[in-house]
């Protein structure tokens, strides 16, 4: 394991927060629509030290904060906004290789966009049969919002390649974090999924079934330095 991503699961499990149960976020209705901005949040405190809330995030990156049904979740354009007025050193990168995502993981977090309907779900979830495939840890992990299969932020803080006894090559175990948690109906507070590459790239390309023509992500341009600890 590299020290970055030891360094990235460790800053997860100190600070589990997901989307939901954040101070200041009337301009995600409450979190509801503040994937990104908890993925943001997160990475910004791992390069500058500072968490930010949903509102202030809101305010650096142009997001729109008028609440109720006209809301929407944060824009490219306004992350890259966000990343120029933090100085957060991500860059927009469109129709990338999930082999290009893990390898600029190396650096640092980067931001994915996913559709939320084919990630991993949570095995046995409430007592419901949920079909594979599962994250990992099982049981302790993974999609478990019901009837949600729309666009999604996540961070992929790393991956592991997975050999044999005898050193042949298994799969690449990516580690993400997934913000849907923390609400009244999800209350569980999870650093992070484990998930295979591939289930990673069918998510990640999932999103040409919402209309998109590429996926995308903001991939690091040089690794964090843990101001705020680590």
């Amino acid at each position: 394991m590299s020290e970055l991503l030891d360094k990235l699961k460790s800053s997860r499990r100190q600070h589990p927060f997901g989307q939901f149960g954040t101070a200041d976020d009337q301009c995600t209705d409450g979190g509801e629509l503040g994937c990104t901005h908890a993925v943001w949040r997160f990475i910004a405190f791992v390069y500058t030290g500072r968490w930010y809330s949903h509102d202030e995030l809101s305010k650096l990156s142009g997001y729109p904060c008028g609440g109720g049904p006209t809301n929407r979740g944060m824009r490219p354009s306004e992350s890259q906004a966000l990343c120029k007025r933090l100085g957060l050193p991500l860059e927009f990168r469109a129709g990338l290789g999930t082999g290009d995502l893990l390898r600029a993981s190396r650096k640092g977090p980067a931001m994915v966009a996913i559709r939320y309907g084919d990630w991993p779900a949570w095995e046995g979830y409430g007592g419901r049969h949920w079909p594979r495939p599962y994250a990992r840890p099982l049981g302790k992990a993974g999609r478990n919002q019901l009837g949600f299969t729309g666009s999604h932020a996540v961070a992929l803080l790393g991956y592991e390649r997975v050999e044999s006894a005898a050193g042949k090559f298994l799969r690449n175990d990516a580690f993400v974090f997934e913000p849907n948690h923390d609400s009244t109906a999800r209350p569980e507070r999870v650093a992070y999924d484990i998930v295979t590459q591939t289930q990673l790239g069918v998510a990640y390309r999932g999103v040409r079934k919402l209309g998109w023509s590429n996926p995308f992500a903001f991939v690091p341009t040089r690794a964090p330095k843990f101001p705020g600890g680590l």
